[in-house]
């Protein structure tokens, strides 16, 4: 668990509310009337694109699941070829 609290502060940006300010000041006036109304929306997108991947999570673990078990599977074999890939591709 240390590991994953490690890699989410790592992978953290923090934006101050001048940066936000910032970015709602080069959009056209109709699109944000003020601050709030840009977070929610930034808020809005990002839960979109996490129940997306959920979506398609769910969708692979099914596919998985509806595939049945492999009879000759070598699982140090397959490693190694997931691990081969990762380093050349």
């Amino acid at each position: 668990m240390e590991g994953f609290k490690t890699k989410v502060a790592t992978n953290f940006k923090p934006i101050s509310y001048a940066d936000i300010t910032e970015q709602i000041k080069m959009l056209p006036n109709e699109y944000f009337g003020d601050v709030s109304n840009y977070i929610s929306f930034l808020l809005y997108c990002n839960r979109e694109k996490e129940d997306k991947k959920i979506q398609n999570l769910r969708a692979a673990i099914k596919e998985g699941e509806e595939s049945g078990f492999h009879k000759d599977f070598d699982p140090e074999a397959f490693l190694q070829k997931i691990k081969a890939e990762r380093h050349n591709g």
